[in-house]
């Protein structure tokens, strides 16, 4: 198992193995050095391999110094040779010193170090200066991010999106510094610099065609050059970009490196949000001639094929996979996306002849934005009446466990990435925004659209935020609970004019005909 790209596992040991640059491969007599790091605790090798990274890189730089005095000849070879033994030399009377401090009466800290020293026994070669192994040396910010972010996921609970954005806000903050710095070189100066230059980055910069053949520093360079407007908002920089940085500082400051990091230049660094919000990047609900439309498309009263472009022309033929009840249940509970495509069979129940499906995590991709997500949401009587309980019962006798097993686990152990993509599409094809619906549409919006409902119909904020679930964030809301009933009073008050449901009842026999081909 890899830990990161310098460790490796073998048997129950892991080792650390770092490519020897090619010009001192003639010196060191080898492409690489491979080191036990005497332990099989994951986090110990992560923080001991960083350690042996500090020292190789001391290593080749003082072989270079050598090499350097006669380049090419056979005696800057001897001389760097010479050098390799005496600090195989030096480290050895080091060790030994250091057992003697561990067999003495020296303080705790100080044999703290001295074994730290014995940890690094099986390491080949020394650098040039041995009291480096007492962790004089300060890690380079990469080293930092791979000691870190394993262990703020697992503490934290992080989910693998979130770890990802940890190393895409490392990996752009050392593309833009333009070389991996050690922690102690980057300043507030520096980290302000890189904040103001955020707020100039193209959003979507990767995916847009006239930015993503650059650099992440030439897209900031191009962008402000030519006065592009659609950048980076401030909850994004400051989320995505800096919030990681600044927590790998606090990890390494509260695990040993505080007397070398004694500030983290990463606080108080943070984008300023507009004074005056740009109304035309924010989301809106759906309108009503927007809610007709949808439910007006081939897919849910009848299309030529089930998938491609027949989906999209009048047919006979009818779907019953996610393509068709997503959107529905979307609209109904305003439940997350993921959190639908997510659901199991097992997540449908009924208590007092209410019929509800449950949010939850442990399933197959199933996970809780917060505590708040976990919750019972009543089926709407409309839910009820277009067959949600009866295609429910269906998936389980077929021995499904998810109730749309058609959908896959992407990277990120989510199932809505492709349910995301063709549903997005759809809203393309039905927006048609109103002189009032100024903002942007894309089908997250249902959850929007779900709120504002149940706000026009006079449903208690509280009970609005219980159905969608959003964190109720006074004391006094931390006590008791909504009932089903009066969850359910308030869900049926969701109300689509215009919508002919009728016409997108799927027949009674639907059940019976043939499985939907899930394509876009």
């Amino acid at each position: 198992m890899s830990l990161a790209t310098n460790i490796v596992r073998r048997s129950a040991t892991y080792y650390y193995r770092t490519r020897i640059p090619r010009h001192l491969e003639v010196v060191v007599r080898s492409k690489e050095l491979c080191m036990s790091l005497r332990t099989n605790v994951p986090s110990e090798a992560r923080h001991r391999a960083a350690q042996l990274s500090v020292l190789t890189k001391k290593m080749w730089s003082s072989l270079e110094r050598i090499m350097s005095l006669k380049k090419g000849t056979t005696l800057g070879v001897d001389m760097a040779l010479d050098h390799l033994r005496m600090f195989q030399d030096e480290k050895q009377r080091f060790q030994r010193e250091a057992r003697a401090i561990l067999h003495g009466a020296a303080p705790p800290e100080v044999r703290r170090q001295a074994a730290s020293v014995l940890d690094l026994d099986a390491m080949t070669v020394a650098p040039a200066e041995p009291e480096a192994l007492a962790g004089t040396a300060v890690l380079s910010f990469t080293e930092a991010v791979e000691i870190a972010v394993p262990e703020i996921a697992r503490a934290q609970s992080l989910k693998p999106k979130r770890v990802k954005d940890y190393r895409v806000a490392a990996r752009c903050f050392v593309e833009w510094c333009g070389r991996d710095l050690d922690l102690n070189e980057i300043t507030p100066e520096l980290a302000a610099s890189y904040k103001t230059d955020l707020t100039y980055y193209p959003a979507n910069g990767v995916k847009r065609p006239q930015y993503r053949e650059l650099s992440f520093k030439d897209r900031i360079g191009k962008a402000r050059d030519e006065g592009e407007e659609d950048v980076l908002d401030a909850g994004t920089i400051n989320t995505k970009y800096l919030a990681p940085l600044r927590r790998v500082y606090e990890y390494h400051i509260k695990n040993g490196l505080k007397a070398k990091l004694p500030t983290n230049p990463f606080d108080g660094i943070a984008a300023e949000k507009r004074r005056k919000a740009d109304l035309s990047t924010k989301r809106r609900e759906f309108n009503a001639s927007e809610v007709a439309a949808l439910f007006e498309l081939p897919l849910f009263v009848g299309s030529k094929a089930l998938s491609q472009k027949g989906l999209y022309q009048v047919g006979d033929k009818r779907v019953s996979d996610y393509r068709y009840w997503v959107p529905l249940i979307a609209l109904f509970t305003g439940a997350r996306l993921n959190e639908i495509c997510a659901l199991a069979v097992s997540d449908f129940g009924e208590e007092d002849g209410i019929p509800y499906l449950v949010i939850r995590e442990g399933g197959e991709g199933q996970s809780l934005k917060s505590q708040a997500a976990l919750r019972r949401v009543p089926l709407h009587e409309q839910l009820i009446e277009l067959g949600l309980s009866k295609f429910v019962e269906h998936q389980s006798a077929r021995g499904r466990t998810r109730l749309f097993d058609e959908l896959e686990l992407d990277a990120d152990g989510y199932v809505s990435s492709d349910a995301s993509k063709f549903l997005n599409r759809l809203v393309d094809r039905i927006e048609k925004p109103g002189v009032m619906d100024v903002g942007k549409l894309v089908f997250y919006c249902t959850r929007h659209t779900v709120v504002g409902q149940l706000r026009s119909n006079d449903v208690r904020e509280d009970v609005s935020m219980e159905i969608v679930g959003h964190e109720l964030d006074s004391v006094h809301s931390g006590y008791g609970s909504v009932k089903l009933s009066a969850l359910k009073e308030a869900v049926d008050r969701i109300s689509y004019q215009g919508v002919d449901w009728k016409r997108v009842r799927l027949p009674h026999d639907f059940l019976d005909l043939s499985e939907s081909v899930v394509g876009q």
